[in-house]
């Protein structure tokens, strides 16, 4: 909870750089008083959007830590999903004064049921889905959801299919989290991720191979598990692909040092700062850039 207090210091850095951030806020967060009037602050001022995040494991009616159905979001049955996201979504609204509009799960735990129950509450833009990536089995835990095929870029989701899957006129607009490898192109991409699907000794040998010499590596566009040189090549294999959006995401717990991995230092939060800061840099440099929140990017697609 502390790492909101860093909050405003993160807001000036983004303004600086000229960017419009999205907030993805849980429970625990909003529960508290002086938190949530930090974002609400903040959303009320137009300079940043505050939106829906739940962390099942410790949002009533929930709270046993994920000791019955993981902490996985899309794990829960529909009734909890229903209403874990509908007390967050109450305390948002509460703090901002509007509803709203955009949603990420926890760990990336969205599923076509919870598409429906964020519909049904007034939601339009989800941003849970990460190409390329699983969050299944070993690399994520029970319940865990695979995105491997998911497009690159906007695209409308519904209760109807699986979250990776485009369906015209589909409930909500997703806006994916970049992410791909660092050659070769998205044309290449879903080649190499189903590689790393695999578990035969061929796929892994060729994959150990790339990544040893550094010609090959998997990138989700985070400066807390990516390095500014690998952010910057899978950022010119969208902008070579005409993806529609470029989209970076950290924690907000890695502004205050010791309370993720990624910080542990003052120094760590410097540096991870940098690395946005230089990104940004970089990103201009390759092509225009209209920096934008979430939904605003949704809203100005042409799904």
């Amino acid at each position: 909870m502390e790492n909101v207090r860093e909050i405003p210091r993160l807001q000036q850095f983004c303004e600086r750089l000229g960017l419009r951030p999205t907030y993805f806020v849980n429970y625990q967060v909003m529960a508290q008083r002086w938190a949530a009037d930090v974002f609400g602050g903040i959303h009320r001022s137009g300079r940043a959007e505050v939106g829906g995040h739940v962390h099942p494991w410790n949002t009533p009616p929930c709270e046993d830590g994920g000791d019955r159905f993981g902490t996985m979001l899309c794990s829960y049955p529909a009734d909890m999903q229903d209403a874990l996201i509908r007390i967050v979504t109450e305390h948002i609204g509460s703090a901002t004064g509007s509803a709203p509009t955009s949603f990420r799960a926890g760990r990336f735990g969205l599923n076509q049921m919870t598409v429906g129950f964020l519909a049904g509450l007034g939601y339009r833009v989800d941003s849970s889905v990460t190409p390329y990536f699983s969050w299944g089995g070993r690399g994520g835990g029970v319940g865990g959801q695979d995105f491997t095929n998911a497009p690159l870029g906007i695209y409308r989701i519904d209760e109807s299919a699986p979250v990776t899957q485009s369906v015209a006129g589909g409930a909500l607009i997703e806006v994916p989290i970049s992410s791909g490898f660092t050659r070769l192109g998205p044309r290449s991409w879903r080649h190499l991720a189903s590689l790393r699907r695999r578990d035969d000794l061929p796929s892994r040998a060729v994959l150990s191979v790339a990544n040893r010499f550094g010609r090959v590596r998997r990138v989700l566009l985070s400066p807390e598990v990516a390095t500014l040189s690998d952010m910057l090549a899978l950022a010119r294999g969208l902008v070579r692909e005409r993806v529609s959006h470029v989209h970076l995401f950290f924690h907000g717990t890695s502004m205050r040092p010791g309370l993720t991995p990624f910080t542990r230092t003052a120094a760590d939060v410097d540096r991870l700062l940098g690395r946005v800061e230089g990104f940004v840099e970089g990103l201009t440099a390759l092509t225009s850039v209209k920096p934008m929140t979430v939904t605003e990017a949704a809203l100005a697609s042409a799904v």
